[in-house]
């Protein structure tokens, strides 16, 4: 049981950022970060595939075999909305309506750049402790051309890197501050 545990713990945490980044898409209009959630919905149906062979090479009573391949099942569907939704990016009109949408509900895409005077430049997401001061959540972090999307606590931050995170009104306030320079300490 230990690996589907982990598989559907994977394909989980992966279509969560699916969503957040399919959004995230929307919002910035940029097909790259679109490409990114199809190429994590390949992730997803290997994990899925994975799992599947798993659960008939063990024994477990038919009802418990058949949950387990309804949530992967489920998982998966979140990931293909996810898809669908970054997808919407290459609609030949975009309605400014949508961005207003996505900036102004209770979880919202954050998008900050990091300023020369901001304490973040040359710093690890860990070393800042962006969630603990900020409440945000750093997902992908676009710097010059390139995408960044693999975040965790050892991704460093540089100057004018551009921050994707998600959280709420405090939470965009607090990471305007900090990337802007207005907060300067840790």
């Amino acid at each position: 049981m230990g690996n589907i545990k982990e598989n559907i713990l994977k394909m989980k945490d992966i279509s969560e950022l699916m969503v957040d980044l399919a959004y995230s898409s929307l919002l910035l209009q940029d097909k790259r970060i679109s490409a990114e959630v199809e190429r994590m919905y390949k992730q997803v149906i290997s994990l899925e595939q994975e799992t599947l062979k798993l659960l008939f090479k063990i024994r477990v009573h038919d009802d418990e075999r058949i949950f387990f391949i309804e949530l992967t099942d489920n998982v998966k569907d979140l990931a293909n909305t996810a898809v669908h939704l970054s997808r919407q990016v290459y609609a030949p009109k975009f309605p400014s309506l949508v961005k207003d949408i996505l900036t102004a509900s209770d979880k919202r895409v954050i998008v900050k750049r990091i300023s020369k005077e901001s304490i973040y430049g040359g710093k690890t997401i860990g070393e800042v402790k962006v969630s603990t001061f900020t409440k945000a959540r750093i997902i992908a972090i676009k710097r010059s051309e390139d995408w960044l999307f693999n975040i965790n606590k050892l991704t460093l931050m540089e100057y004018n890197d551009v921050l994707v995170a998600i959280g709420n009104y405090e939470a965009e306030k607090l990471l305007n501050e900090y990337t802007a320079g207005k907060i300067r300490r840790i």
